[in-house]
């Protein structure tokens, strides 16, 4: 199982005991595993690079501070342990912060009045973490697995299941398909010639189920039109709806599986996989039932219109758009 990464931050040479308890404390949840600077090993980039690395890659940041500033990285008058915890903030990182009791001798120290001015930020009543402070490494370790594991509980509720979202969908739409509509040159004479993808966008994004099929020969421009929709409403400046592209030419099993090979949700349960994206208020884009082995195609259709009729089992809001050829069942 992969395990969330926690990364630690602090002085080295002045708190070993306190970042190795800090280290025990991450380890023992066993649903986390901890990243420390001092026991990496050798790596070809540079030291900031492995460090900004860890960070962006990390699930939460520890801090664990005492007395003392630290070394400052040259040229930018901030301590590295500051800069690791302005990149943690600026990516959006999970803190948490314990803090040593200082003792009044270290008050005296050459660089302490720059590690306060660094600890007031850090604990700043309306921008700062409400941080603890703790005695010694045997004190800190049991609070940092106590404040781990309230963490986990936080993000669990906050983040609809699961937490990892849909991988991202590479577009390329071709250099003809500027325009908000484009002429459908493949349909029969009197049928709708143009499709409105400004009009189609506005209706998938109503906030209200609804449920539409775009039907057109083959060649005719769905897939290009639906990638379109996709792209538009993924780019949107007031966009919070999340939309995922599903082609069921890579149709095997059942329709839940597809999907979340599509989207990269292989570790969901399938009995999940539509009821987490209706969960997130998913516009769910179909695509190319034509391709589903004739075999299979019934039993898609079947599976399709089943999801329309139930509107999957509890699902706060769920859009579906079709692609297909000869759809019997094209709106309900």
């Amino acid at each position: 199982m992969e395990k969330l990464k926690v990364f630690i931050s602090g002085t080295q040479d002045d708190m070993q005991p306190e970042r190795d308890a800090t280290e025990r404390a991450v380890n023992s949840t066993h649903l986390s595993g901890s990243v420390r600077a001092e026991t990496a090993v050798s790596q070809p980039q540079s030291s900031r690079a492995w460090i900004e690395q860890q960070i962006r890659d990390c699930n939460i940041y520890v801090g664990v501070y005492s007395h003392r500033y630290g070394w400052v990285i040259p040229d930018e008058n901030v301590s590295a342990t500051e800069f690791e915890f302005r990149l943690a903030r600026k990516l959006g990182k999970p803190i948490l912060v314990w803090i040593r009791k200082l003792h009044e001798e270290e008050k005296s120290k050459p660089d302490f009045e720059r590690q306060e001015q660094f600890l007031n930020q850090v604990s700043n009543f309306s921008t700062g973490h409400l941080r603890q402070v703790f005695d010694n490494a045997t004190d800190l370790e049991k609070k940092v697995a106590d404040g781990l594991g309230e963490l986990f509980i936080e993000m669990i509720l906050k983040s609809p299941f699961p937490v990892k979202p849909p991988k991202s969908f590479s577009l390329e739409i071709p250099s003809w398909f500027q325009d908000p509509s484009f002429q459908n040159s493949g349909l029969h004479q009197g049928e709708n010639t143009e499709i409105h993808l400004d009009a189609l966008t506005t209706e998938l994004t109503k906030d209200r189920k609804r449920r539409l099929a775009l039907v057109g020969k083959s060649g005719a421009g769905k897939s290009v039109a639906m990638k379109a929709i996709m792209h538009s409403i993924s780019t949107r400046a007031d966009n919070t709806t999340s939309c995922v592209y599903v082609s069921l030419g890579d149709y095997a099993h059942n329709l839940a599986s597809t999907i979340k090979n599509n989207i990269g949700w292989q570790d969901v349960p399938d009995d999940r996989v539509l009821i987490e994206l209706g969960n997130m208020g998913t516009i769910l884009l179909l695509d190319a039932l034509n391709e589903v082995p004739g075999a299979l195609r019934d039993q898609c259709r079947n599976e399709i219109n089943m999801l329309i009729d139930s509107n999957c089992s509890g699902m706060r809001r769920m859009w579906i758009f079709y692609h297909c050829q000869n759809w019997e069942s094209q709106s309900k």
